[in-house]
């Protein structure tokens, strides 16, 4: 627990300041290294699980958030044409053919499940901003998915007494999982209208509360993931945490719903 605790004191005001205040380059930078590491962890996965992960799979799941970084429009036709790339090359990917369609599903499933998330993030962030644009959409995301997930492991810790996901997640409890839903909301509601004053209170607790939801089912369906795989951690490098794909589990779904409800929202003018 201490050492889990100290990591994130550590980790926090880095992500804070890099995403806040560093230059386009240098953010962009740190994606990257996030990304490669993230490819490399959810790769030994695969193999775990009989799977081969392509070479090609990896650079393009690399080369995605520069390209969404030129242009959205750029970036959306990288999305739909890549994974034929995938498909195709995962013809060779193995002489079994049931091994070839499991290994060409696995990295189908690696490229949108590392490329859209860490490219909407490029979206997301912005131009760096000092004090008026300061914070930008993905420091309240981070803030919201940190709130959830603090409170998820808090209160499932001490109160928790049913628990309702035992073949993915045994420590996961109801009472953490309500908990990981509403403290983002009431938190969003409070704080939000600091921030995001444009915004009603009813927004702002249904955006918090929606969000609370994505994080938790991003971290059960990394949990999936682990389960069939028959490990703990995707690796070791953050103490207490695990690895990068453990800590940022509940990331990988959230923003995309963060960009996805401000679009909804916008159409249909709410």
């Amino acid at each position: 627990m201490i050492k889990r605790l100290g990591t994130a004191a550590i980790l926090i005001p880095f992500v804070i300041a890099i995403v806040s205040w560093a230059p386009q380059w240098a953010f962009i930078l740190s994606i990257e290294i996030f990304l490669l590491v993230a490819i490399w962890e959810l790769f030994q996965l695969m193999g775990k699980l009989g799977a081969r992960g392509l070479i090609i799979n990896a650079g393009l799941i690399a080369c995605a958030p520069l390209i969404w970084s030129l242009s959205e429009g750029l970036g959306t036709k990288f999305v739909l044409l890549a994974p034929f790339f995938i498909l195709a090359l995962s013809l060779r990917a193995s002489p079994d053919l049931r091994n070839a369609l499991h290994s060409a599903s696995l990295n189908l499933l690696a490229f949108f499940y590392l490329v859209i998330p860490f490219s909407l993030a490029v979206l997301l962030r912005g131009e760096p901003g000092l004090t008026a644009n300061w914070p930008n959409d993905l420091v309240i995301l981070f803030i919201a998915v940190w709130i959830s997930d603090s409170a998820a492991f808090f209160v499932g810790r001490t109160l928790g007494k049913h628990y309702v996901t035992p073949n993915l997640s045994p420590g996961k409890s109801l009472e953490g999982f309500f908990a990981g839903m509403f403290f983002p909301a009431f938190g969003m509601a409070w704080l939000g209208p600091s921030v995001l004053p444009d915004q009603s209170i009813l927004f702002l607790f249904l955006l918090g509360l929606t969000l609370g939801l994505a994080a938790i089912i991003g971290d059960l369906f990394e949990s999936m993931i682990k389960r069939a795989a028959h490990v703990k951690d995707v690796s070791d490098l953050i103490p207490g945490h695990g690895g990068v794909l453990d800590r940022m589990d509940s990331l990988l779904f959230a923003i995309p719903w963060y960009y996805m409800f401000y679009q909804v929202t916008e159409l249909l003018q709410l």
